[in-house]
């Protein structure tokens, strides 16, 4: 299909011969018409072929979070316990599991089980070999939300977030933790916490560490550890930080330049040389990986970013959907699912 470009519909004047009246064609139907792409400003992220797997309406429910279960296995979850099977040629399915409604904001992947965690403090286990789900509530964190989770080298969880209703926009006391989830998923021990920030992502890195983003309602810092006991800050970014996501020795975030997430959206690395890049409506840059070579990234205003080794964007590709995309996962190097509002859920295959 035709990349979908976005922004205003150019036009052209066209006089035709032996007419005085000038007929203004649509420029982008002619362009279509003749077999045409138009490139504008930086080239468009190559999407050879964009298929929707599913598409509801925008009163659906979302999709937060996508997973590799196996070669051939995907799990979306998300709003209201949305929860859906996917394999690597498209088909869908849905995952009958003991729903409790709360929505579904990480999954993970280790062994033998999968774990999904949930906004109202739940962790559900699934046994791939006896295919059992178990549902766990932890009352000491009622009316907190999971936001993200890690996996540690010993079989255990490390989950993060603050209060419930900030995850919905809701402007009230972060009170922001980090808390350990034993492998069995049926204990847990806060590990860090601080009532002024909300713990929005985790990450392990490549040296064995743990790092998180902690945001304050201005600033977010970056913390870290090595033995889940002290943690140390490593920098402090301008905005709220969504994401980390380390690709080698580089840790890249992304997030957006305020608490107004439709506004500017914010992205770079941290190192010595740290330099932030702010992207002017673009809305939160909600995820970020590595695929194809590149680093690629979801705009809360639909378009999928080209982030190059300098730090800046080499491309753009406008997604046709009707809703914001919140998750992202890689298929093969060419081959992405992407997953957002209203049941949206896209196979997008990259050009070489």
């Amino acid at each position: 299909m035709p990349l979908p470009i976005t922004g205003n519909i150019l036009k052209k004047n066209i006089t035709l011969p032996g007419n005085s009246r000038r007929i203004k064609i649509d420029f982008m139907k002619w362009l279509f018409k003749w077999g045409f792409i138009l490139l504008i400003g930086c080239r468009l992220v190559a999407g050879q072929a964009t298929t929707f797997l599913m598409k509801g309406t925008q009163d659906d429910s979302s999709f937060y979070s996508i997973k590799k279960i196996s070669d051939n296995e995907y799990w979306a979850g998300g709003q209201n316990g949305l929860l859906k099977r996917i394999d690597s040629s498209g088909n869908v399915s849905s995952i009958n599991f003991p729903n409790d409604g709360s929505d579904i904001l990480k999954i993970e992947q280790v062994n033998n089980y999968v774990y999904l965690v949930t906004s109202n403090s739940g962790i559900y286990k699934y046994d791939i070999v006896k295919k059992v789900f178990t549902r766990k509530q932890f009352s000491a964190f009622r009316n907190k939300s999971f936001y993200d989770m890690i996996l540690l080298k010993n079989g255990g969880l490390l989950v993060c977030g603050g209060a419930k209703r900030i995850e919905k926009g809701k402007r009230v006391i972060p009170r922001g933790f980090i808390a350990y989830i034993n492998p069995e998923a049926d204990s847990i021990k806060l590990i860090w916490s601080c009532y002024r920030k909300f713990v929005w992502s985790l990450c392990n890195d490549s040296a064995g560490g743990i790092m998180a983003s902690a945001y304050n309602g201005f600033n977010s810092e970056i913390i870290k550890t090595e033995n889940l006991i002290s943690w140390n800050k490593m920098t402090r970014i301008k905005g709220l930080v969504y994401s980390i996501y380390p690709v080698g020795s580089q840790l890249y975030y992304c997030g957006s330049k305020t608490i107004n997430y439709r506004e500017d959206g914010i992205f770079g690395f941290v190192s010595n040389s740290f330099r932030q890049n702010i992207v002017k409506k673009s809305g939160c840059i909600w995820r970020m990986l590595s695929a194809h070579g590149k680093i690629l990234a979801i705009t809360n205003s639909r378009e999928l970013l080209d982030i190059n080794g300098e730090n800046s964007i080499s491309g753009k590709f406008s997604m046709p959907v009707t809703g914001t995309m919140y998750c992202i996962e890689k298929i093969t190097e060419s081959k992405l699912l992407i997953a957002g509002h209203g049941k949206e859920l896209l196979m997008v295959k990259l050009n070489d």
